[in-house]
């Protein structure tokens, strides 16, 4: 009797030990797998791990980053399963070539993912480069007509109002001279005030010119110019008057 109660007390006392030598974190892991919480039995994996480095854990927690598309951590995780399991105790060889592939995929298709989602930052980013590259070309084109415009105008401004007065009286002369010429009918003095005439229009197109800044501003010779048209207009009328008075 006395023996039978030893053997009782030896049981009662090895029973908790047995039960605490089973690696509490993996049973739990392993349940939380099996409830699909994966968050959970991938901390449950690594406290086990902790303890003891077994291929059917890290298979396991392979296979709970897969679900959640940790596809690095996976194929890590698969990997030292399928090198520590040497005689495929826990899984076929098959079996752990199909995990690694979907452990692939999902790189893979995270890859893809990051690629497209690039591509359209970039081709986004063009057409804001494209947008804002037309913007500064409109602004200075813009800048360089209304600059322009602003040097024209200068230069009509910058036309003495005695150059304009000089040829408005060149012109009320050249009319007179004219009406008298044609009057006298004298060839010679016609033929010359034709030429003059000429002269008289160059003169005001060149003014018309220089308005628009088609041509560079030269007040000085402008003004000799219509002094000896000036000139040749009185010689004209005075030829016309000798020839009347002979």
């Amino acid at each position: 009797m006395i023996f039978i109660n030893r053997w009782i007390i030896l049981l009662l006392i090895a029973c908790p030990t047995l039960i605490y030598s089973i690696d509490q974190d993996f049973v739990k892991g392993h349940r939380a797998y099996l409830e699909k919480d994966y968050h959970n039995a991938i901390q449950y994996f690594h406290k086990s791990l902790k303890n003891k480095e077994i291929a059917r854990t890290h298979y396991l927690m392979g296979i709970s980053y897969l679900k959640l598309f940790k596809c690095q951590k996976a194929k890590d995780s698969l990997r030292k399963a399928y090198q520590q399991d040497k005689f495929y105790s826990f899984a076929s060889r098959d079996k752990y070539s199909q995990r690694m592939q979907e452990a692939d995929d999902c790189l893979q298709a995270i890859q893809n993912k990051a690629g497209g989602r690039f591509g359209r930052h970039s081709f986004l980013l063009i057409i804001v480069s494209t947008l804002l590259f037309l913007s500064v070309l409109f602004i200075f084109v813009v800048r360089y007509y209304k600059n322009k415009q602003n040097k024209r105008q200068y230069k009509e401004r910058s036309l003495s109002k005695d150059l304009i007065a000089n040829l408005d009286q060149l012109n009320d002369s050249f009319s007179k001279a004219r009406e008298t010429i044609s009057k006298s009918e004298n060839q010679r003095a016609i033929i010359i005030i034709e030429e003059i005439e000429d002269r008289c229009i160059a003169l005001n197109d060149r003014l018309e010119e220089l308005k628009y800044g088609l041509r560079a501003i030269d007040e000085e010779s402008f003004k000799n110019e219509i002094v000896i048209t000036t000139e040749m207009i009185n010689e004209c009328l005075n030829q016309t008057q000798e020839a009347q008075e002979v």
